[in-house]
C-alpha cells in the first residue's frame, strides 16, 4: 500500500479521527494555560511599551534593551515555568545588550524546582550575555562533586568570565565529563599545550565523539599554525 492509500484510509478511521480532535482539545487547552499563565506578564510588557503578544515572541527579538532586561529579571521569579515561559524569558536575556546582575539567575539555577531544561537555559545565558557577580558562583558550580548536563554550558561561561589560568585547569578537570564542550572551547581559545590534551584524551574515545574531538583539535591545529606543529613535535 502506498503511503497516500495507507494516510487517506487512516483519515477515515473513527479512531484515528477521534484521537486527532483528542490531540487538538488538548493543545487549545494548553495554549489557554499559557495565556493566562503569561497574561499579567505580557500586560505589563505592552504597558511599557513592548509589542509582545506571547513569551515566544521574545524569541524573536534581534537586541533585549536594558529597560526590557529589567523587567525580564522582575518577571523571572514570578512567572510559572509549566510550559516552559520561564525558559523564554531566560533565553531572550541571553541577547542582552547591557550587563545585569545575575543574582536571579544563580537562585534558579540552584533551585531544586528548576527543570534540568532551564537550568540549561540559564547556563546558556550566563556564557552569551554579561552577567555581573557571576564569578563566585559559577566556579562553585564547576568545582562541584555533582556534575551534570545542565552544567554543561557553564563550560563556555568560564572561558569568558576567568583568566585563562584557572579555565583552563577547570576544563581540564572537567574534560572526562564535557569533552565536546571543552574540546570545542580549546578549539576556540586553546594554546599548543591545550592541543597536545586534546589529541592525548581523543585516544580514549571513539564513535561519533571522537569524530567530534578530532574535528576540533584540527580547527586548534589551524589556528595556532606553526605555533601548533612546534608543541605537536616536542610531545
Amino acid at each position: 500500500m502506498k503511503a497516500i492509500d495507507f494516510m487517506n484510509q487512516l483519515q477515515k478511521n473513527p479512531e484515528y479521527i477521534e484521537m486527532q480532535k483528542q490531540k487538538e482539545r488538548e493543545m487549545q487547552l494548553k495554549l489557554a494555560e499559557i495565556k493566562n499563565i503569561e497574561a499579567s506578564f505580557i500586560n505589563d510588557l505592552q504597558a511599557n511599551g513592548f509589542d509582545i503578544q506571547a513569551s515566544g515572541d521574545l524569541l524573536k527579538l534581534k537586541k533585549v534593551d536594558a529597560k526590557l532586561a529589567e523587567l525580564l529579571l522582575m518577571w523571572l521569579p514570578k512567572i510559572s515555568d509549566k510550559h516552559n515561559s520561564q525558559q523564554m524569558l531566560v533565553r531572550a536575556l541571553a541577547i542582552a545588550e547591557k550587563p545585569f546582575n545575575g543574582k536571579i539567575l544563580m537562585q534558579l539555577f540552584d533551585s531544586e524546582e528548576s527543570s534540568d531544561g532551564l537550568k540549561w537555559a540559564i547556563g546558556n545565558t550566563i556564557a552569551s550575555a554579561s552577567v555581573l557577580n557571576i564569578e563566585g558562583w559559577l566556579e562553585a558550580k564547576l568545582n562541584a562533586s555533582q556534575q551534570g548536563k545542565q552544567n554543561e554550558m557553564l563550560i563556555y561561561a568560564a572561558a569568558k568570565y576567568f583568566d585563562y589560568v584557572k579555565a583552563e585547569s577547570l576544563f581540564k578537570k572537567l574534560f572526562d565529563i564535557y569533552p565536546l564542550q571543552v574540546a570545542d572551547v580549546f578549539s576556540k581559545v586553546g594554546n599548543g599545550e591545550d592541543l597536545k590534551f586534546l589529541q592525548l584524551k581523543s585516544k580514549n574515545y571513539s564513535g561519533e565523539v571522537h569524530k567530534q574531538i578530532v574535528k576540533y583539535i584540527a580547527q586548534l591545529k589551524k589556528r595556532l599554525g606553526n605555533q601548533g606543529n612546534v608543541a605537536l613535535a616536542k610531545s
